[in-house]
C-alpha cells in the first residue's frame, strides 16, 4: 500500500469574496488533486444568472432560484499544470437561517483574464465527475488563472459562502480488484 501524507483543509470562510485554502498532500499517486500546498484558490465573483450553456432556471422557479456562476481565481507557480474536476467543486452557503450545498453542474475553460468569457463544459448524462479541465500551455505559465464554475438552485437570500475542493479524506491507499460483467 502507498501511503500518503496529508493535511487538508476542506474549507475556509469567505471573508468578503476571498477564499484562502490551504493543505498539503504529498505523492502523486492520487489522481485529479489540486495541490493546496502550492496553489492558492479563491472566489473573485459570483453572478446570479437564469441560464448559463444550457443549464436553465425553469420559467416558474425564477422567483425562488437562480445559477451561481462563481469565478475562481487560482495563483499558483508559473509552469504549475492544474487540472479540475467538476464533481470536486462544491458550494457550502447560508440562505436565511438554513445550511446548503450545491454540487458543481459545470465548469469553464481556464484563462488569464477575469473578465474574459470562457468556455463552458456541463453536466450531461455521465454526471459532472467526467467533466474535466486543465490549463492549457499558456495557462500553465501563467501564475494567475481564472475558470467559472455553475451551481443550480441557489435561492436569492444567500449569504455566507464557502468554496469546498476535494482532497482525500484517508491517507492510505484502498486497493481494490474491480468488478466483471
Amino acid at each position: 500500500m502507498t501511503r500518503i501524507s496529508a493535511r487538508v483543509s476542506l474549507c475556509s470562510l469567505v471573508t468578503g469574496f476571498g477564499l484562502a485554502l490551504t493543505a498539503w498532500v504529498q505523492g502523486s499517486d492520487v489522481p485529479l488533486v489540486v495541490p493546496l500546498s502550492d496553489v492558492k484558490i479563491e472566489i473573485k465573483e459570483i453572478m446570479y444568472l437564469e441560464q448559463v450553456e444550457g443549464l436553465k432556471v425553469q420559467a416558474d422557479k425564477r422567483d425562488k432560484f437562480r445559477i451561481a456562476l462563481v469565478t475562481i481565481q487560482f495563483t499558483k507557480p508559473a509552469g504549475r499544470s492544474v487540472e479540475v474536476a467538476a464533481a470536486d467543486l462544491t458550494l457550502h452557503y447560508t440562505h436565511g437561517g438554513e445550511a446548503e450545498v450545491a454540487p458543481c453542474e459545470g465548469i469553464s475553460s481556464f484563462n488569464q483574464t477575469l473578465t474574459e468569457d470562457r468556455a463552458m463544459k456541463m453536466f450531461n448524462q455521465s454526471g459532472p465527475g467526467w467533466i474535466k479541465q486543465k490549463t492549457a500551455v499558456r495557462s500553465t505559465q501563467a501564475t494567475v488563472v481564472y475558470l467559472d464554475a455553475a451551481f443550480a438552485l441557489i435561492e436569492p437570500d444567500i449569504s455566507d459562502v464557502w468554496l469546498c475542493v476535494g482532497q482525500p479524506a484517508q491517507t492510505q491507499v484502498f486497493k481494490t480488484g474491480g468488478w466483471k460483467p
